[in-house]
């Protein structure tokens, strides 16, 4: 075992093991408590200036029973041991002297993480600097805080002088993490300190799914004004959208992030990816073929943006996010949808337009609901085709009519239905028998 002395800094290889490797949100906080755990306090006997703190780099290494309660009581308990500078086991570890400037970081980074507000106020009083990281891959105090969710400890480190916009370990502020926790607390405290949101390039796809996945619209601004593209093709990850060729392999599909935020109902995330320029009519989803060299991987990879990868055969499947917010029966969506212009003619798979779509969800019922019949309204003032035909060849009125649904068959009289048409089998409108719906065909003939 070797002992390195470090007097100036906190050692870069020390906040990296702090770190224990720690992936993912909160495990950066439990990574730096593990090692801190382990400390072990030393001092060379006979010495009290240049007593030593002993950090083990190493599992295992360090003082043998349960660590002391409290951030005092750690760095107070000093062991008159004689100072080790190798051991059998050859484990290195790094030696800090008491009192110096790197125990003093060490142990503000302590106090913050256990939210020992007292002694964190005493350490900043006495110098310690909240912003002092030494490594570039090591997150600021104040990301680990926001991590952490202390709004105390959040507040005590801005107070400080914490630099509420210095980016942690994937290059977003702190903001933009509390933003992602949906802390609003302690996104009021940093952007009350400055700080402001901002989303590192590089992880677009992520990012987008992370502010869908938590319905998050401010978040969701936050990643489109940092250059995240609305149209952003992301993993349809439900087995439901996984396709297996003949050969048994799983395909992939993809589907704009507008689709998914559609489906998921929530108009608020919808509109921010339409006011950023979401294109309405984009299909659900795209399959992916190989690319030109056969390698599905590249292809992928080139769907997502990524420069120097071939080119890829994609095609559209699946309905438009109209289809989809109709289907669902979401009529503020199907209104965001239509005022953004997506197009009502667009046919389903099933050779559907919108408004035939939204006729059929309205007469499937027994009881036509509100929503059904404002999305039927909605669509028709936004000039949705009366006279488009499904697969069968007939017309929304045709089909109301069918249905015994009154509401909707007054609705498509109103805007100009004809009423000279024939169903599948050559029968008239007035063959059906509902003498309601008779009434108001003859009604409208006049």
């Amino acid at each position: 075992m070797q002992a390195i002395d470090t007097n100036a800094h906190v050692p870069t290889e020390q906040y990296r093991t702090l770190l224990g490797g720690a992936k993912g949100m909160k495990n950066h906080v439990s990574g730096i408590r593990n090692i801190l755990r382990r400390r072990t306090v030393l001092a060379p006997a006979g010495i009290v200036a240049g007593s030593i703190i002993l950090l083990s780099l190493a599992t295992g290494c360090g003082a043998s029973g349960p660590a002391p309660a409290s951030t005092q009581e750690r760095t107070s308990s000093i062991q008159q041991t004689p100072q080790v500078s190798n051991s059998a086991d050859g484990e290195n570890v790094e030696v800090i002297r008491v009192g110096s400037r790197a125990d003093l970081q060490l142990r503000l980074f302590e106090a913050a993480l256990e939210g020992d507000t007292e002694t964190l106020r005493r350490l900043l009083r006495e110098g310690a600097d909240p912003n002092e990281t030494h490594a570039s891959d090591v997150p600021p105090l104040l990301w680990l805080a926001v991590e952490s969710e202390n709004l105390e400890v959040v507040q005590i480190l801005l107070d400080a002088g914490a630099d509420p916009d210095q980016p942690g370990p994937d290059g977003s502020s702190s903001a933009a993490l509390a933003l992602k926790l949906d802390n609003q607390e302690i996104l009021a405290a940093i952007s009350g300190a400055g700080g402001s949101a901002a989303i590192a390039p590089g992880n677009e796809v992520q990012d987008l799914l992370d502010a869908v996945d938590r319905q998050n619209a401010d978040l969701l601004k936050v990643v489109l004004e940092s250059g995240a593209d609305p149209n952003t093709l992301v993993p349809a990850t439900s087995g439901f959208y996984i396709d297996t060729n003949a050969d048994g392999v799983r395909d992939l599909w993809m589907a704009p992030i507008l689709y998914i935020a559609v489906s998921r109902d929530q108009p608020d995330t919808v509109r921010v990816l339409l006011e950023a320029g979401a294109d309405p009519d984009a299909r659900g989803f795209i399959y992916l073929l190989e690319g030109d060299d056969g390698n599905r991987q590249d292809s992928i990879a080139a769907a997502l943006g990524v420069p120097e990868n071939p080119d890829i055969e994609s095609g559209p499947y699946g309905n438009t996010s109209l289809h989809r917010a109709i289907e669902n029966e979401n009529v503020a969506i199907v209104e965001a949808l239509l005022q953004a212009g997506a197009n009502t003619e667009a046919l389903t798979q099933r050779d559907e337009t919108a408004l035939i779509l939204a006729v059929n969800k309205a007469t499937a019922k027994v009881v036509t609901s509100d929503e059904n019949i404002k999305i039927v309204e909605a669509l028709l003032q936004a000039g949705a085709n009366t006279e488009a035909l499904d697969r069968f060849g007939e017309t929304p009125l045709i089909l109301a009519v069918e249905s015994d649904n009154t509401v909707v068959v007054t609705l498509l009289i109103e805007v100009g239905a004809n009423l000279d048409v024939v169903d599948r089998f050559g029968r008239p409108l007035s063959a059906g028998g509902n003498e309601e719906i008779e009434k108001i065909l003859s009604e409208a003939a006049r």
